[in-house]
């Protein structure tokens, strides 16, 4: 017998763009959802913890709708203040020996394996399952591995087309979605809590009430706010994705690691 404490209807899972950062903790778009829900997001989580995780919730509690957000796909466990202390950078300066160049898309053929696992897993037991992905369709299209095809109820795909040969922090759908709304938080990297509360009502309400969710953006909303940033919050916000320079966010590359500002 499960006791009442562990009874929910919804179990959510992600990263900081899930669980909330800083100041939107206590503010995340998961938090509007109405029925009773447990999420196990937490600010720096990599898609092999949110598999893992998920698996085990799907395993031991009889939850009947799953929705995950799953972060960058070449992320690994990354460290968030005292929370969740097994962590592989004791310094963040250094990449982890696995993060290697032109492995990109082999990390995205692993994410594409979570998600389609977890599917499988909801089928059999009857659960309604909603995956968003950080990265829009088209960086999925170029590292298929034969499951694109596959995966069914992703919120953002097929979506608008995106040039996926631009930096990967241009491309994500919080800033997408930030930048169109004007609701990037300081930080640069993650939306504020209007925008937390924008992307409940305009993303994960309609998504979960199986509507049609409107997907107005483009790169260029993003690359607008940046160049439209005060000289200081630019300097922060490049510095906080890693790019460096508005010529970082146009470059030919998709293979940077990203995280948040810890």
């Amino acid at each position: 017998m499960i006791p009442p404490e562990d009874r929910f209807h919804t179990y959510v899972d992600g990263c900081s763009f899930t669980s909330g950062y800083n100041s939107t903790i206590n503010r995340a778009w998961w938090r509007y959802i109405k029925e009773p829900t447990r999420s196990a997001a937490w600010p720096g989580k990599d898609n092999f913890s949110i598999f893992n995780d998920t698996v085990y919730a799907l395993t031991n509690y009889p939850i009947q709708r799953v929705i995950i957000y799953w972060t960058y796909p070449e992320r690994f466990n990354l460290p968030y203040n005292n929370n969740h202390a097994i962590t592989n950078w004791p310094n963040k300066k250094l990449q982890p020996a696995f993060i290697i160049d032109k492995c990109f898309y082999d990390y995205l053929k692993m994410n594409l394996t979570f998600m389609y696992s977890i599917q499988q897993i909801c089928k059999e037991k009857d659960v309604e399952l909603y995956n968003i992905t950080t990265l829009p369709y088209h960086y999925y299209e170029n590292g298929d591995n034969g499951l694109v095809k596959e995966i069914k109820n992703v919120a953002n795909w097929p979506g608008p087309y995106l040039n996926a040969s631009y930096h990967v922090w241009v491309n994500s759908l919080q800033i997408l979605f930030g930048s169109y709304h004007n609701v990037i938080d300081s930080d640069g990297m993650h939306i504020n809590a209007t925008g937390h509360q924008l992307f409940y009502t305009n993303f994960i309400h309609p998504l979960i009430n199986k509507q049609e969710i409107e997907q107005p953006w483009s790169t260029n909303n993003a690359l607008d706010w940046i160049y439209n940033l005060t000289p200081d919050l630019q300097k922060e916000a490049f510095s906080n994705s890693r790019v460096g320079s508005i010529d970082g966010l146009i470059q030919k590359t998709t293979t940077d690691f990203v995280y948040e500002q810890i």
